[in-house]
Order: C-alpha cells, then structure tokens, then sequence
C-alpha cells in the first residue's frame, strides 16, 4: 500500500530557486536544499500526491524503472519526515479524501 505525504499543517515554507528548491524549517530554523531528481517531484509532494504517484512521476521524468524510483522515493521521504519536513501516513491519497 503506498503512503500518503503531507505538509499540510507544518511550520516549514519553500521556494524554488536556481539549483531546486530551499525548504526552511521554521520552528527549527533551519533550511534544507534539495535538487534535482527531489526537486522534480517536490511540487507533487506539496500537493498531497501519495507515494505512487511519486514514483510513477519520477520514473516518467527521468526514465528509470518503476522499481529504483519507488526506492528513491521511500528513501527521500524518510529523510525528510525524519526532519519534519513531510507527514507520512498510511493508505492513498484517494483514500483520504
């Protein structure tokens, strides 16, 4: 079952710049970049796409398999909800509507 991801109710804010995004950890004070393959795919996360959406959208823009993207994608995730920058939860996005 593919997680949903949420920022919905966190004290961070973004914004895009040259090499990506910088996401600013407000409570923390703290800012994180990321670029790339992440940055791709962070206006998804922004959106409330789950997990599989991710992946598919990774593996579309980069033309990899489904498989190493669902990989990258749980391994970006992680990281950043062990940050506080994305809320995890369980089941699809359509699931919790």
């Amino acid at each position: 079952m593919s997680r949903t991801v949420s920022v919905d109710g966190l004290d961070i804010t973004w914004t895009e710049s040259d090499t990506g995004y910088v996401i600013l950890d407000l409570a923390g004070s703290q800012y994180y970049s990321i670029n790339d393959s992440a940055a791709s795919i962070w206006p998804l996360i922004t959106e409330g796409s789950d997990e599989e959406a991710l992946a598919t959208s990774l593996a579309d823009k980069w033309e990899i398999p489904v498989e190493t993207a669902r990989a990258d994608v749980a391994a970006l995730l992680n990281h950043l909800a062990e940050r506080g920058l994305v809320r995890l939860g369980s089941g699809s996005a359509a699931d919790a509507g």
